[in-house]
């Protein structure tokens, strides 16, 4: 399985961001693969307190469109919202413990646990900070 971060989202969504079109292809082309594509469902809570946020977006979406975008990529047939589940906590203390990180960085951390324990192939994200996790496959869609 593949999966999803954040910021992929976030640009795929947002029109007036430098990555927006290569985001938007990458995430269409990832969709209609027929391949199980997994979103950590704190990606998608961070998601709608990112687009929705007057701090980082001049224009920031409402908290509707922001749902109505979540709600047509939860249409995809193939698509699955990852959760913890049985062993979260042992590997959560295993990947904080490993990668020597503390504070907000666990969020990184149980997003990086969720996607293992749900047998995540590759980790789409154009945030470097995960690649503290060497057990996690992270790719970078927006340079290739």
């Amino acid at each position: 399985m593949e999966a999803i971060d954040t910021n992929i989202l976030v640009y795929y969504f947002r029109t007036d961001q430098e990555f927006h079109a290569r985001a938007d292809a990458f995430v269409t082309n990832l969709l209609e693969s027929g391949r199980p594509v997994g979103i950590p469902y704190h990606c998608m809570i961070e998601f709608l307190a990112i687009v929705t946020n007057h701090r980082i977006f001049k224009n920031p979406a409402t908290l509707d469109a922001a749902l109505d975008e979540l709600d047509a990529l939860a249409e995809c047939p193939t698509l699955l919202v990852l959760g913890h589940s049985a062993g979260f906590l042992t590997n959560l203390r295993k990947l904080c413990k490993g990668a020597h990180i503390s504070g907000g960085r666990v969020y990184d951390a149980q997003i990086a646990s969720i996607c293992l324990q749900n047998h995540v192939q590759v980790f789409y994200s154009a945030d470097r900070d995960f690649n503290r996790f060497p057990r996690l496959k992270v790719k970078n869609p927006l340079l290739d």
